[in-house]
């Protein structure tokens, strides 16, 4: 019995260990006026802490975007 629950928490760490992440994303909150260069916008994303930056459509014009690796996603609005 106690060589099943080993083997059954082993199989629950590996299935967990395997999830994948997923990116939150947010405005980035440094980045002023409309995004047209994305290197600026990354360079300023990952002077947030992120670890990627890319411009995106809000509305009519181009804004950036910041993006990192994170166990629950959160969308744009």
């Amino acid at each position: 019995m106690e060589q099943l629950f080993k083997v059954m928490f082993l199989l629950v760490l590996f299935s967990i260990g395997n999830a994948e992440a997923k990116d939150c994303v947010e405005w980035s909150k440094t980045f002023k006026g409309p995004c047209s260069s994305v290197q600026k916008c990354r360079d300023a994303c990952i002077s947030e802490g992120f670890t990627d930056g890319y411009c995106a459509f809000l509305r009519r014009y181009r804004r950036c975007s910041c993006s990192k690796p994170c166990l629950f996603n959160n969308y744009l609005p």
